[in-house]
């Protein structure tokens, strides 16, 4: 290590200051120099670049057991230990798939409403048929949690909310949000999943006062997929590209879908009058075309 650190320094340093700072001989050095690497440093240095070539193939997922597989396939016996080892070394860092987060979740004994939608996503006029749902993104302060609310006719974002965890308070408020800016007539059909959110006394109770038809699809389907309206145009559904919503100076490098933080998202959403348009012709600039919300 002493002499590894005056190799380092060689050119910006004295041999024979260094030496005496770190109370080596310089022919101990110059001896240690002429002997160049062990063989145990030189199998370490080829097996580190096969290491980092299964890594890259995997796409950066496999860690030692499974690059430990691989190598013995290619007839080489080799421990975790000391890939782990070669793989701290050349800073090899496994990415984990992140963790399916559940936004859908029902209570026994709240009310599930029938599916008076069923799929008919077409409206004659604005404030006919609402319908909600929400999302998560992962940023690098944590879990951020979005509610939306769409109107089926005009494809408008007519409420929204964000918000740290998955309380029944965060659909509320993207409901009084659109309630206050739209006012609907009686007889509004609001259409949701069976989430414990929308399926609580509050809830409900929200909808009775509002005198709005509530309508529940299933678990697991989706009410505002990929044809939640009459284009696929929907906040919540994903599109072609596959990709999720980013701002281009909101991620942390190129194809990263974390953002920064979770304001970066929220102004992100500020896009016009405090409504949301996300279809892709009122985009604002700078902003990408969603395809994950």
């Amino acid at each position: 290590m002493k002499y590894r650190f005056m190799e380092d320094n060689r050119k910006d340093f004295a041999l024979k200051h260094m030496a005496r700072m770190l109370g080596v001989e310089v022919a101990a050095y110059l001896a240690w120099r002429r002997r160049g690497k062990s063989d145990r440093k030189t199998k370490d240095q080829r097996l580190k670049e096969e290491i980092q070539k299964i890594h890259q193939n995997s796409k950066n997922t496999y860690g030692a057991p499974r690059i430990k597989r691989e190598l013995e396939k290619a007839g080489q016996r080799v421990s975790c230990q000391r890939i782990t080892r070669l793989m701290k070394e050349g800073g090899l860092k496994t990415r984990c798939k992140r963790k399916f987060r559940v936004t859908t979740r029902s209570k026994a004994g709240d009310l599930v409403a029938e599916n008076v939608l069923d799929r008919q996503f077409l409206a004659s006029t604005k404030d006919q048929k609402w319908i909600t749902d929400l999302t998560f993104l992962p940023t690098q302060e944590g879990w951020l949690y979005l509610s939306v609310i769409l109107d089926v006719f005009s494809r408008k974002v007519v409420g929204w909310a964000f918000g740290n965890t998955l309380e029944t308070k965060l659909a509320l408020s993207a409901l009084q949000m659109a309630q206050t800016t739209r006012r609907p007539a009686p007889g509004l059909l609001h259409h949701s999943d069976r989430g414990c959110q929308y399926t609580s006394q509050e809830y409900q109770q929200a909808l009775r006062d509002m005198k709005a038809t509530c309508s529940m699809s299933r678990k697991g389907n989706c009410c505002l997929g990929q044809n939640g309206t009459q284009n696929g145009a929907c906040p919540l559904g994903r599109c072609s590209d596959g990709k999720l919503l980013r701002h281009p100076e909101a991620a942390t490098g190129p194809g990263q879908s974390h953002w920064r933080s979770r304001r970066d998202v929220q102004d992100c959403f500020l896009l016009d009058d405090g409504l949301v348009q996300l279809a892709s012709n009122t985009l604002s600039p700078g902003v990408s075309v969603p395809s994950r919300f």
